[in-house]
């Protein structure tokens, strides 16, 4: 059996073997949270970490084209992928519901490119940590 740690405190680990011989440790664990590698301040995902689903919000500036949502597991496998059109104008919220009840719990990446129609090949806006703990 195997647990996960979702919270600060102290946690205790039992060892046992088929002769009856048990051991233990005791070890305290702080969660500081989930940080930001490259950011865009404009975007919020959210909760974070959660079982599986999340909001994902970029408030954008006057930019027009297309948007690509990707979450990558921790050996670059992309496990979702979204494309979002930006309409030309003012500021305008981009807001998707993604659900990745499917994926087994740990840490994904989650990356925005934006592109446009002067530039096809994109640039990378963010990239975010996501956790899953179900």
């Amino acid at each position: 059996m195997h647990g996960l740690v979702l919270q600060t405190g102290f946690y205790t680990v039992v060892v046992g073997d088929s002769n009856g011989c048990v051991n233990s440790t005791t070890l305290y664990v702080e969660i500081t949270g989930v940080e930001d590698l490259f950011s865009d301040k404009n975007i919020s995902i959210y909760p974070n970490p959660s079982s599986g689903n999340f909001i994902f919000e970029w408030t954008t500036g006057h930019i027009a084209g297309y948007i690509n949502i990707h979450i990558l597991n921790t050996i670059g496998e992309v496990v979702f992928s979204s494309e979002e059109l930006l309409s030309p104008g003012n500021f305008q919220t981009v807001r998707k519901e993604i659900e990745l009840t499917n994926v087994p719990n740990g840490f994904y990446f989650i990356e925005l490119s934006k592109y446009s129609s002067e530039n096809i090949t994109g640039c990378l806006q963010a990239t975010r940590k996501l956790m899953i703990a179900k």
